[in-house]
């Protein structure tokens, strides 16, 4: 709900004829597709790209997600596993690359479960 709140005032800013229900109704499709993205570059950070493909397709297509996710279903669930993923897919890139900045996000999207 926050989430929500956060972007439709910042769209709000640019676009004058917004109404908070488009917001609602489109966050599913749009952290869906997000998910998506993330999946192949978790995948692909793992094993590779073919991996991260597979990873994206599944993620399309399992129908405990996709019905989470659908337009007109204003959820917290698909916010909650795009950030799930992002923080395995950023930590696992942390111990990979010894990157501070990835550890440094990583530990931001832990800090924002709590």
């Amino acid at each position: 709900m926050i989430t929500a709140a956060a972007i439709f005032n910042g769209l709000k800013a640019v676009t004058a004829t917004l109404q908070l229900r488009d917001v609602c109704v489109l966050m599913g499709p749009l952290f869906a597709g997000n998910t998506a993205m993330v999946a192949y570059l978790f995948g692909k950070e793992l094993n590779g790209t073919g991996t991260g493909l597979v990873a994206a397709a599944l993620m399309g297509v399992v129908p405990g997600y996709v019905s989470r996710s659908v337009a007109g279903s204003f959820d917290n669930e698909c916010i909650a596993i795009f950030a799930l993923l992002a923080t395995f897919y950023l930590f696992v890139r942390a111990v990979r690359l010894g990157s501070i900045a990835s550890a440094v996000a990583a530990a931001g999207g832990c800090a924002l479960w709590r």
